[in-house]
């Protein structure tokens, strides 16, 4: 949605070239550039911070 919005695509243009924005998101995702962070709190009170590139590892 933020591509489609007007927000600049993280991977290299000459990368990107003919793709739509479902594809370049896709892409992003797969390559882990994306800077998103899951906040996760536990049963114990405890907070664990995940990012999604430490996503794309498992």
């Amino acid at each position: 949605m933020q591509l489609s919005l007007g927000a600049p695509p993280l991977l290299p243009p000459e990368e990107i070239a003919g793709m739509n924005e479902i594809e370049i998101a896709t892409e992003e995702l797969r390559r882990g550039v994306l800077p998103m962070v899951i906040y996760r709190k536990k049963p114990n009170g405890e907070t664990e911070t995940v990012s999604l590139s430490q996503l794309n590892q498992i």
